[in-house]
């Protein structure tokens, strides 16, 4: 609807597709609601103890929905008083680094939400237990090789993705700088996904309100913190010396990335262990097994990615779109078969725990 209608009605277009995919989203889910023999007839009863729960439960989620909009809200304006493309820069890093954690945490969570929520609702807290384990040990298997995948991947991506036109290679350079501190913390904000469902699925809406609320006050304190810290020590993306520009100018919304990286790792941290104190032992043995595979895996995988981009880059024509077509593809599909190879040599059990998630 968007590539249809953007063209046409402008910025509109754009809202109108939301609107309509919005719609459309719950007219599919539709026939197979009644196919499962749901009848729904509206009626307004407040006293109701379904109603009444969903309000006590509602609270805490509107403020926390709250509190990630002011974040957003702060970052946007500290982004803003920075150099000219600074805050195109770190809203696109953001979102690279959005898209695996849309496609791996949010799928993951959702599958295995309504399972949480039945075991809790029964009182079978030894499954409960093993399912978020099971669901984190998953979660990290696929999380922590893409943040690496966007580290090692983020300047050709950036450049295939944006780099034409008004985007020029200064453009390029930030927001590959920005997203190279971002893409640090992918396993953290997966995890805080995967979490807080289980926090949900005990009927507690709060814990992760409230924690997500200190996060939030860690990212604005270290933001101004690390924004001068940067423009203190110079630190920016080489590749705008080249152009002219100061480093320092350009290179302050890094500041910006890492304490929001820093921030969504304290809540993740906060958020394991305070599960960890409602549920007893996540299996931690295992799930740490589970992570140094994982690291390992990644490590060799990001090693490999690299090794070709250095043979690669050399032998192709970067300023054409062919060229960086091959590159980054080239180097995803290195980067898959390097962490296959890895986790089958290290025989690692998530690949299995994966499959039976996908079968959900």
């Amino acid at each position: 609807g968007a590539l249809w209608l953007a063209p046409r009605w402008g910025v509109r277009g754009l809202a109108v597709s939301v609107v309509v995919g919005a719609a459309l989203h719950f007219g599919v889910q539709v026939p197979g609601l009644v196919r499962l023999g749901m009848a729904y007839r509206p009626s307004l009863d407040w006293r109701h103890p379904g109603v009444r729960e969903v309000g006590r439960l509602l609270g805490p989620r509107l403020a926390g929905l709250a509190v990630a909009r002011l974040n957003f809200f702060v970052n946007t304006i500290l982004a803003s008083l920075l150099a000219v493309g600074s805050l195109a820069a770190l809203n696109l890093a953001w979102q690279l680094n959005l898209l695996p954690w849309s496609i791996v945490a949010m799928t993951i969570a959702t599958a295995v939400f309504p399972t949480l929520a039945e075991q809790a609702a029964q009182a079978r807290d030894d499954e409960l237990r093993a399912t978020l384990t099971g669901a984190l040990r998953v979660t990290l298997f696929l999380a922590i090789p893409a943040s690496v995948g966007l580290l090692v991947l983020r300047l050709p991506l950036v450049q295939l993705l944006f780099q034409r036109g008004e985007f020029t290679a200064i453009s390029t350079a930030m927001t590959a700088w920005a997203l190279l501190f971002y893409a640090l913390g992918l396993g953290a904000i997966a995890t805080t996904e995967i979490v807080t469902r289980g926090f949900y699925a005990l009927h507690d809406t709060r814990t992760p309100v409230l924690v997500a609320a200190v996060a939030v006050a860690t990212n604005i304190l270290l933001s101004l913190l690390f924004v001068w810290l940067f423009g203190a020590l110079g630190l920016g993306p080489q590749a705008t010396l080249a152009a002219g520009e100061p480093r320092s100018n350009v290179g302050l919304l890094g500041g910006l990335a890492l304490a929001n990286t820093i921030a969504n790792t304290i809540e993740a941290a906060a958020l394991l262990l305070l599960i960890r104190r409602r549920l007893g032992s996540l299996d931690d043995q295992r799930l740490l097994r589970s992570l140094g595979r994982v690291l390992l895996a990644s490590l060799a995988m990001g090693l490999a990615v690299g090794g070709f981009l250095v043979l690669a880059a050399g032998r192709l024509d970067l300023a054409h779109l062919s060229g960086r077509l091959v590159l980054v593809g080239g180097g995803v599909a290195v980067g898959l078969l390097a962490y296959l190879g890895a986790t089958l040599l290290l025989r690692s059990e998530e690949l299995a725990a994966l499959r039976s998630l996908l079968r959900r």
